[in-house]
């Protein structure tokens, strides 16, 4: 953008007084200014975007497990435990993972993830006998309601719904 204005400016300076530019001229060079100006704002609008829409998917991405290509070539496999933004050597903001594996932490952008599985996906299934029955506390009652196991239909005014069949004592 500086460059054509410094253009522009030297060609008025440098121009014919006896055959100055037509005003249609003028106004397509002026055209094609703001063409410029706002291409370039476009590709920044476009770029900041990206980063963000990059930050989200990384951000979600925390406390889940991947499959990656380090730049090394090897795969990799963990828990992403965290994300980082940072400029390669042309200036381009890349993300990077930080990745929990079982031989320590592995860096990889994440451009290279070509496995992703939810945070629970790597936990084992519960044993027999440790099922829970829907309960809060330990003794089988809900421990918000004191003690009682009654969860059948009250609406929010406390009125006993239509369904409600308990008796109270």
């Amino acid at each position: 953008m500086d460059q054509f204005l410094k253009l522009m400016i030297a060609e008025l300076q440098n121009q014919d007084p006896m055959e100055p530019m037509k005003n249609s001229e003028m106004l397509e060079q002026i055209g094609q200014i703001r063409n410029i100006t706002a291409t370039e704002q476009l590709s920044t609008t476009l770029t900041n975007v990206l980063d963000g829409q990059n930050i989200l998917s990384a951000t979600t991405l925390i406390g889940g497990q991947v499959q990656a290509l380090t730049d090394q070539g090897d795969v990799v496999f963990g828990v992403v435990t965290g994300a980082q933004i940072t400029p390669n050597d042309d200036g381009v903001r890349e993300v990077f993972l930080k990745v929990m594996t079982d031989d320590g932490i592995a860096t990889v952008k994440l451009d290279d993830i070509f496995t992703v599985l939810p945070s629970s996906a790597g936990q084992a299934p519960p044993e027999e006998g440790d099922e829970t029955d829907g309960t809060d506390g330990a003794d089988g009652t809900d421990a918000n309601t004191g003690g009682s196991d009654d969860t059948s239909g009250s609406d929010e005014s406390g009125d006993a719904g239509e369904d409600d069949t308990s008796v109270a004592a």
